[in-house]
C-alpha cells in the first residue's frame, strides 16, 4: 500500500481509535497484589488462595488443592516475596 492510502485509512479510523483507548483507560484494575494470606492469585485461569508459611527454610511455591503456598524465611519483604512468586510463575511457563 501506499503511503496515501494508509494515512487515509488511519485517519478515517480516528474517532474508533480515541474510543478503544477511552475504553481502556476506564476499565476497572485489578488492585496490586500484596502477598497477604488468603488473597487471591490466578494461574491457568483458574483462582487460587495464597497461604503465606514463614519457616526457617529456603523458599519455595507450590500448588496444593486450590492454595498456592508460598513459604518464605520470618521477615521477608514484600518485594523478595514477589521476585519468589515472579521467579515460580516463570518456571511454570516453561
Amino acid at each position: 500500500m501506499n503511503l496515501d492510502s494508509l494515512r487515509v485509512y488511519a485517519v478515517s479510523r480516528l474517532a474508533w481509535t480515541k474510543q478503544q483507548q477511552r475504553k481502556l483507560r476506564e476499565q476497572v484494575r485489578e488492585t496490586p497484589r500484596e502477598l497477604l494470606d488468603r488473597e487471591s492469585h490466578y494461574l491457568w485461569g483458574r483462582r487460587y488462595l495464597l497461604q503465606v508459611i514463614e519457616a526457617d527454610a529456603a523458599a519455595s511455591v507450590q500448588i496444593k488443592h486450590r492454595t498456592l503456598i508460598l513459604r518464605v524465611r520470618p521477615g521477608t519483604t514484600q518485594e523478595k516475596r514477589q521476585d519468589i512468586l515472579a521467579s515460580w510463575y516463570r518456571q511454570q511457563l516453561k
